[in-house]
């Protein structure tokens, strides 16, 4: 198990990367080939069609489940009902995207405001042809999340390198050929398709007999919804909070306060993405050790998920709130300090979601607890928009993030963190000295050290240099005082084996010759 999590976790770091240089270079080609207009199309059409993920309904998180407690293992049959349930739901779901698409394109004058007959033909066409597409590619998303629930993410991840690799090239090539939207939509979302077959293939051959039936009957989706219902809920209620703010912003205080806060949310995001690609490790484990019914070993993994959560929000989070203003300046040429002054907000909010949170939530989704957390989080949302609403104008933007900072602490703190330690009899002063507090102590080094030499070099160094230099000091020293301060001899010499095994064998020490091997190996 822990040789998948560090598969896992390093993997995904590695599509983060492939998709951030690949988003670049796409998005550069899209808006100099397809000019503005038919960008804006491409970038609108994926927003209508984002909100088909909605029509999930938190299957996706059964077919997580079902294959991370290995029911496969016990009941096979069973689980190729599961998993056959979820497909023919999908199927069901992408003939009404399709059915509503179609409706829809009726209205595509109105939809891009666009008059010219020409133009309305080609979006109608383009329109239909991104209906088609996500109608196909939406089904196959359930293998995808079967290799999840298996914790091989990392399956998952080298065929979605190998993909968006492909598609970059790609892109150029049917660009330089004068390829435009309707042809650019054929070619992600055809890739896309592809790329879950091929999941689909490899986790075949992952499950021994799994098949995929036509029989299906209602008492099996009755226990899916059971789980499956609460989940839903929890993901429309998270959107609600998500969303809500750009347009209670732009309601109450107009287009330009909602500008502002988007720039600020940027650097905020960039570090989420950092900090998170550990976090889908937790679902799938706890859904197979609380299926075995191993307690003792799930609450070793949720103490040391809590310990890395806090460790990697550090990491990323620390060195940017310390030079905001730096990095802003040079990675967005943006220079308000409102700006900068809201990004600070945004990265507590994003670290206390990470550190609190996240890792949090998906224990408790596969741990039988996804009531209380559907309940949970309709009353944050409910409050926090009724929140926003009513302080908005007399406070401004600053109250969206300090209503969600102290929303979201308050339930975790209260209700969330609670029900977590008691189920796993966690005592909490477990987790603040052997999870918490070391993490907080060891970054006071790296803080003192990187605010220190802000105040010397500022001034005397470029925004760059000067947010590069200090975030290196910042995050070298942090590592450092983890390594030999926060973490025990045993997960030392654990890392240490992990980090060895991946090298070279030529570069291993003490790998010894053939001849000092045991006999038989």
């Amino acid at each position: 198990m822990a040789e998948n999590l560090v598969k896992n976790t390093l993997t995904n770091y590695l599509v983060v990367a492939v998709r951030f240089i690949q988003g670049i270079l796409v998005t550069r080609w899209s808006i100099i080939y397809l000019g503005t207009e038919n960008y804006g199309l491409w970038a609108v059409l994926w927003t209508v069609f984002a909100y088909s993920l909605l029509v999930d309904f938190g299957l996706g998180a059964s077919a997580q489940k079902y294959t991370g407690m290995r029911i496969f293992r016990s009941d096979i049959d069973r689980y190729n009902r599961v998993i056959s349930a979820v497909l023919a739901f999908y199927i069901a779901m992408a003939v009404l995207i399709l059915l509503v698409s179609f409706a829809l394109s009726f209205c595509v004058g109105t939809l891009f405001n666009v008059s010219s007959p020409e133009k309305i033909a080609y979006c109608h066409s383009a329109f239909l042809i991104f209906a088609v597409g996500s109608a196909l590619t939406f089904p196959t998303t359930v293998f995808p999340e079967i290799a999840i629930g298996l914790q091989k993410l990392y399956l998952r991840n080298y065929v979605n390198t190998v993909s968006k690799i492909i598609e970059l090239f790609a892109t150029l090539l049917l660009f330089k050929l004068g390829g435009q939207v309707r042809s650019l939509t054929v070619l992600v979302l055809g890739l896309s398709f592809l790329s879950n077959i091929v999941i689909g293939i490899v986790v075949c051959r992952e499950i021994p007999g799994f098949h995929l039936t036509l029989r299906i009957g209602l008492p099996i989706y009755r226990e899916i919804v059971k789980f499956s219902g609460f989940v839903y809920i929890v993901s429309i209620a998270r959107l609600i909070m998500n969303r809500s703010s750009r347009l209670i912003i732009s309601f109450f205080l107009g287009l330009p306060a909602a500008g502002i806060f988007h720039q600020a949310s940027r650097l905020g995001d960039f570090c989420y993405m950092g900090a998170a690609q550990y976090q889908e490790n937790v679902r799938p484990v706890t859904a197979k050790l609380h299926g075995e019914c191993k307690t003792a070993e799930l609450a070793e993994f949720i103490l040391r998920s809590l310990k890395i959560n806090l460790g990697m929000g550090i990491f990323f989070m620390l060195p940017s709130f310390i030079f905001a203003a730096e990095w802003f300046r040079f990675l967005f040429h943006v220079g308000n300090p409102e700006v900068f002054f809201l990004a600070k907000l945004f990265l507590v909010s994003v670290f206390l979601s990470i550190t609190l949170r996240q890792g949090m939530q998906g224990y408790l989704i596969m741990a039988d607890h996804h009531r209380l957390l559907s309940y949970a989080t309709i009353v944050e949302a409910i409050l926090m928009v009724g929140l926003n609403c009513w302080l908005i104008r007399p406070f401004g933007l600053a109250v969206i993030l300090i209503n969600s900072m102290t929303l979201q602490t308050f339930i975790t703190l209260t209700v969330l963190l609670p029900v977590t330690l008691k189920s796993l009899h966690l005592p909490l002063r477990r987790v603040l000295f052997h999870a918490w507090l070391p993490m907080i102590a060891a970054a006071l080094p790296g803080t003192a050290a990187a605010v220190e030499f802000k105040q010397y070099f500022e001034g005397k160094l470029s925004d760059f240099w000067l947010a590069f230099c200090g975030s290196s000091i910042c995050c070298g020293l942090f590592l450092v005082t983890v390594w030999l301060f926060t973490l025990n001899g045993a997960e030392r010499a654990e890392l240490r084996t992990k980090v060895i095994a991946r090298l070279p064998a030529r570069f291993r020490p003490n790998r010894g010759n053939v001849s000092d091997r045991p006999p038989g190996r």
